[in-house]
């Protein structure tokens, strides 16, 4: 059930943004979307991510998936991956993409797509390592020193008396 619920969430939460009531399963959720939603392509992405979130903390399976080692480092250097990946794919994979196809052609689907995932083989380690860097040197350090700066900004409230002060009223 929870399983299900959560590969329904993923469905639902990837509505595409612009042309879902147009765009092939996705015509019938354009249907139940309530006529006054402010942005009504955000209706199915968000039951999708109730969906998503209600069965990830009801299933130990799915859980299993997200406290595995290699998803908690993922989720420590995601923000710096999400800032490095843009220039890394904007100057190298854009430079490198006509030079595989000269390789390997992009006359088929097949070629053009091949293109793509030796490119994407190339880019992904690179931004992984480069995102690794980014959390070590950068996001680490800054957010060491922005406990060390509200440590010594943030007047600290006096602690209430102990009990043991009070013990001679027993």
């Amino acid at each position: 059930l929870w399983i299900g619920l959560f590969v329904l969430g993923l469905y639902l939460g990837s509505a595409p943004n612009t042309g879902y009531k147009w765009t092939p399963f996705y015509r019938w959720t354009w249907e139940i979307t309530p006529r006054t939603y402010p942005e009504p392509h955000r209706f199915p992405q968000t039951l999708g991510a109730v969906l998503i979130v209600f069965s990830i903390n009801h299933s130990k399976d799915l859980q299993k998936l997200f406290i595995h080692p290699v998803s908690q480092y993922l989720g420590k250097i995601s923000f710096a991956f999400y800032i490095v990946h843009g220039p890394i794919l904007h100057s190298l994979g854009y430079s490198l993409m006509p030079n595989i196809w000269a390789v390997v052609g992009k006359e088929t689907n097949f070629q053009y797509c091949l293109g793509f995932l030796i490119g994407w083989l190339i880019c992904l380690p690179i931004s992984l390592w480069a995102g690794d860097v980014f959390w070590r040197a950068v996001d680490i350090p800054s957010v060491k020193f922005a406990r060390w700066l509200e440590d010594k900004l943030i007047v600290k409230t006096a602690k209430p008396e102990s009990s043991s002060s009070n013990s001679h009223l027993h």
